[in-house]
């Protein structure tokens, strides 16, 4: 009897190490819970003083988390959300510890998850840009040519902003910074002409009384996905995932005379996937669309007021162009 047991403990262990979580949406109907995680970024994914359920997380990853939990459990979803930064916490993400994965394609080349996790959807598209001093007479980057610009050390932000004075032939001065908070700093203090940095930082930077009337100029250095990701083990909720993000980004779109849009030109049939009926307009009565997200977590609604920009539909000139039903 032992040894029956020890090899069903073994069986088990080989499983979880082998990431087979079996139906993610059964267990999530289970346990009446989504888990989330995602690296911390202002305005996405980000500690503070709203909510209960998500340990009081906010942000618009945060909000996409709540939009899949109430796609499989309705209004009274529970959702806990968790940072990942570190070898350790992925460590921890391959063993199931979280359903949905808020990533980019850096994120999951560096901690060797390309086998481990399905690269879902797009959510929010990040770009790596420069903001300058309200009395700054540059409009574009070119005009920084020969000033001190400020950026932390081997980030992403330094390599967009090397190609692209590399590219255009041009020359800065460089500030390099191993912590954000002393390039932050020194950007307070004047020692910066410009600072380089994800949209989101800088954002959260001007955010600050200080650096209120500061300009972040518009053209951005490098643009990438943050994308909802899901383990390799289930594919229906992979398909979960995505057609959520579909139906909310579907539902900004207007209505036209001789086509229904927005959620009507995506009825996707929820018995397949384990959904109730009528789960895309509970989703979106629930908490809008993407739009109304947006505007909230990082809009005209919050303390960002970042433009959709590329997270506007294409039509509107962003990136964003979701299937549906011609």
């Amino acid at each position: 009897m032992c040894r029956i047991l020890f090899l069903f403990s073994l069986l088990g262990a080989l499983l979880a190490a082998c990431n087979v979580p079996g139906d993610v949406v059964a267990r999530v109907k289970a346990e009446r819970t989504v888990h989330c995680a995602s690296a911390e970024r202002p305005g996405l994914a980000e500690p503070g003083f709203r909510g209960t359920e998500t340990g009081m997380w906010h942000g618009f990853n945060v909000e996409i988390c709540r939009a899949i939990a109430i796609a499989v459990l309705g209004p009274a979803a529970r959702l806990e959300f968790h940072r990942y930064e570190a070898q350790e916490d992925y460590d921890a993400l391959h063993q199931g510890e979280a359903e949905v994965f808020f990533l980019t394609a850096s994120e999951i080349i560096a901690q060797n998850l390309a086998g481990k996790l399905i690269p879902g959807p797009a959510v929010y598209y990040e770009t790596h840009a420069v903001m300058v001093r309200r009395e700054s007479a540059a409009r574009r980057i070119e005009h920084l040519e020969g000033a001190r610009i400020c950026f932390i050390t081997g980030s992403g932000a330094q390599r967009s902003l090397e190609s692209f004075f590399e590219s255009k032939q041009l020359l800065f001065l460089r500030l390099a910074f191993s912590e954000a908070d002393e390039m932050q700093d020194a950007y307070r203090a004047g020692q910066c002409d410009g600072v380089a940095d994800e949209l989101t930082a800088l954002a959260k930077l001007r955010s600050d009384a200080f650096a209120k009337a500061d300009r972040i100029l518009p053209q951005p250095l490098a643009v990438f996905p943050v994308m909802a990701c899901s383990g390799i083990g289930d594919g229906k909720w992979a398909a979960v995932v995505a057609w959520t993000v579909h139906t909310l980004i579907r539902a900004d779109i207007r209505e036209r005379s001789w086509r229904g849009d927005g959620a009507k030109a995506l009825p996707i049939e929820g018995a397949g996937l384990g959904l109730d009926p009528g789960w895309q307009l509970r989703l979106n009565d629930a908490l809008g669309t993407y739009s109304d997200i947006y505007q909230r977590t990082l809009g005209d609604k919050s303390v960002y007021g970042l433009p959709r920009g590329l997270n506007a539909p294409t039509v509107e000139g962003g990136l964003f162009l979701p299937p549906y039903s011609e």
